[in-house]
């Protein structure tokens, strides 16, 4: 089964329907869920249940539903945590890039290379071109 990460705009778009980008995520998730396992970093869970988010009853009772599906892991190991935070520090103050500390997790997660992941989806793929090159992960760029 193929694992893929998405980033906080996919999940978004994916359950709120009037997002830019919500017909491809609806399809790509629908089209994949059977064979795929999405996992769902709990920074990104953060992020996406903001106030505008939850706001919105029906993308709230579709997160919902897709939370007891099997093939959507949510992931928030705190060794990663850790590791991001420090390298979120170093990205942004060393070497004057902006980096959030959710992408930062996202980067961590992908460099452990102990979950496999083959795809990355994000509308964002600037901030993990990089790491996805070094660690064979396809970026499945849907700005």
């Amino acid at each position: 089964m193929r694992l893929l990460i998405a980033d906080t705009c996919f999940w978004i778009d994916l359950f709120m329907i009037r997002e830019t980008h919500h017909e491809f995520c609806y399809t790509f998730y629908s089209k994949n869920i059977l064979n795929t396992k999405f996992i769902f970093p709990w920074p990104c869970m953060y992020e996406t249940l903001r106030t505008s988010f939850v706001r919105d009853y029906n993308a709230v009772k579709r997160l919902e539903k897709e939370l007891q599906n099997e093939n959507l892991i949510k992931y928030g190991e705190k060794n990663i945590r850790n590791l991001a935070l420090l390298e979120m520090f170093k990205f942004n103050l060393k070497y004057g890039l902006s980096l959030s500390l959710t992408d930062c997790i996202i980067r961590e997660i992908i460099k452990s290379g102990r979950s496999n992941i083959k795809g990355l989806l994000t509308s964002n793929k600037k901030d993990f071109i990089d790491v996805c090159q070094s660690c064979k992960v396809e970026i499945l760029d849907f700005s």
